[in-house]
């Protein structure tokens, strides 16, 4: 998967297509270039598109 603005203080991803409910975690570090780190994450669940055709 293609992270858009990846190094800046926005991103944007496009969410892929998927079979079966699915969780995405990203993480983010960010430094200050004083020896400064900090890092979080955020998890984002996509959930299967469900199809409106019956059989």
């Amino acid at each position: 998967m293609l992270l858009s603005g990846a190094d800046s203080a926005s991103s944007s991803f496009t969410m892929p297509e998927v079979e079966s409910t699915t969780r995405l975690t990203f993480e983010l570090t960010v430094t200050d270039g004083l020896a400064r780190v900090s890092t979080d994450a955020v998890s984002v669940l996509i959930e299967a598109e469900r199809s409106s055709h019956r059989r």
